[in-house]
């Protein structure tokens, strides 16, 4: 890394802690309206849902004087629910993808309800209630799994549909950025709105569709990402230096902005890294 990028890097990051008031106001304000903050909640909230509702069905199947103590005692499992989904990757994994769709979630739902139906077999075993049997765990799990479905494809056409879309700003390849920002709007389901172009290079290309922001060179990069609200960096690995590659995902850490890389052959994948694609272009989605 060179000397210059490493003493940007960590200009921004003492920045950051310092206490700069105008870009901490900005940063607070932005993340509690942050379409991910609110897209978590209603996944959680719609899977909370699904297993207060099959549970209201299995009990209306049994017919003891204890059904209400069994919802009762299954409510205080509610939280330990919400961690094994999110052990799953059940609310983290939309962030990284800009492609996840719901069938994807189906295999880490069904493990995650496998999981939780087991739990909830032993808790009803050492509690004060009735135990239940694996027959009856199966109608909590099968209509789980159906509803959290629904649920979640509802929740995701919520968030495309009424909340703002994330404001990308691409970095690198002028041609390749410019095609992506292309098939980005092209395809809303993604719930990406690219606004502009940050060169990376000393030549300008003047025919692009996308407004040209500056330059990565002439800019603080910290205040112009959040003066800019941007929400995610899309770069293009063929044209920017592995140092200022390595600035750019620093201080996009810093200040809890996503990014996305278009790949070159041979790049060394990470264990948190996940593939992504834009309409059949592969990006890796860092964070």
């Amino acid at each position: 890394m060179s000397e210059s990028t490493a003493f940007t890097g960590a200009t921004a990051e003492l920045e950051l802690l310092s206490g700069a008031p105008r870009l901490q106001d900005q940063l607070f304000a932005y993340r509690r309206t942050h379409r991910d903050y609110i897209a978590r909640r209603l996944l959680a909230a719609g899977d909370l849902t699904a297993i207060l509702i099959s549970e209201a069905v299995w009990l209306s199947f049994i017919h003891t004087a204890g059904g209400l103590q069994h919802l009762a005692w299954s409510l205080l499992l509610l939280p330990v629910w919400l961690l094994i989904f999110r052990s799953y990757g059940l609310y983290e994994r939309d962030g990284k993808r800009v492609s996840h769709r719901t069938i994807d979630d189906v295999p880490w739902l069904l493990h995650g309800i496998v999981a939780g139906c087991v739990l909830l077999w032993a808790w009803f075993k050492i509690g004060p209630v009735e135990s239940v049997h694996f027959a009856d765990l199966a109608v909590i799990g099968v209509v789980t799994l159906l509803l959290s479905v629904i649920f979640r494809q509802f929740v995701r056409w919520v968030v495309i549909t009424r909340l703002p879309p994330e404001r990308v700003l691409v970095m690198g390849d002028a041609r390749l950025t410019e095609m992506l920002a292309r098939k980005m709007r092209s395809h809303p389901e993604y719930g990406l709105d690219p606004v502009g172009v940050l060169e990376v290079s000393g030549e300008s290309v003047s025919d692009l569709a996308l407004p040209v922001l500056g330059r990565l060179r002439d800019v603080n990069l910290a205040h112009f990402l959040s003066d800019h609200r941007i929400d995610r960096v899309l770069v293009s690995h063929v044209e920017i230096d592995e140092s200022d590659l390595v600035g750019v995902l620093h201080q996009c850490r810093c200040l809890g902005i996503k990014m996305m890389v278009v790949p070159r052959l041979f790049d060394a994948l990470g264990p948190s890294v996940e593939m992504d694609d834009v309409e059949g272009i592969t990006v890796l989605g860092i964070n």
